[in-house]
């Protein structure tokens, strides 16, 4: 979990913005990364009208760890979440 820390730079979660529980789900991720401060960026990649936009979140940074990747991919499937 120390070298993830070290070497992930960052989270990217990608959301379909036409889907119903977009917003839903946005709950749900912020419930889990509040529980997981540390010094990663968390950006989200939203697919709308056939474009994508990439947002960088400014409350949160993230210690990444095997139980915040597995809570995301829960959420929004493993295809959806890139961790660098």
């Amino acid at each position: 979990t120390q070298i993830r820390e070290r070497l992930g730079s960052y989270a990217l979660i990608m959301l379909n913005g036409k889907e119903d529980d977009v917003f839903e789900k946005l709950e749900k991720i912020k419930s889990v990364v509040s529980e997981y401060p540390g010094n990663c960026f968390l950006y989200f990649r939203v697919k709308n009208n056939g474009s994508y936009q990439d947002w960088k979140s400014r409350e949160f940074k993230l210690k990444l760890s095997e139980d915040l990747i597995s809570n995301l991919k829960e959420i929004v499937g493993e295809s959806n979440l890139e961790i660098n």
